[in-house]
């Protein structure tokens, strides 16, 4: 599936993943933290990045994450999807800091 991924002192980018939650946490570098963005959008973050003093994500404009982040779009039946063109744009002008 194409998530949109934003890892701090790196640039943002969309890449092709797997649509496993394990694949996800390994990304992540710990156990998942699922946050609705709305418009069947997910991000998905460490949760423990807190606790694990990860550093502070500077990418996302909507409040403070510690570490990585991945947005997906996740269908009605409740399964990982592609990001859509459409979705990208959205996602960088509501979310993303470039």
């Amino acid at each position: 599936m194409k998530v949109f991924v934003a890892v701090p002192g790196e640039a943002v980018k969309v890449q092709e993943m797997a649509p496993e939650h394990s694949v996800l946490q390994e990304k992540l570098g710990g156990s998942l933290e699922c946050i609705q963005l709305g418009n069947q959008l997910t991000l998905y973050c460490n949760q423990d990045g807190n606790e694990e003093d990860l550093p502070v994500n500077p990418h996302f404009a909507r409040g403070i994450i510690k570490g990585p982040l991945i947005i997906a779009k996740t269908s009605h039946d409740g399964k990982m999807t592609d990001l859509t063109e459409q979705d990208i744009h959205y996602i960088q002008s509501q979310f993303i800091r470039l």
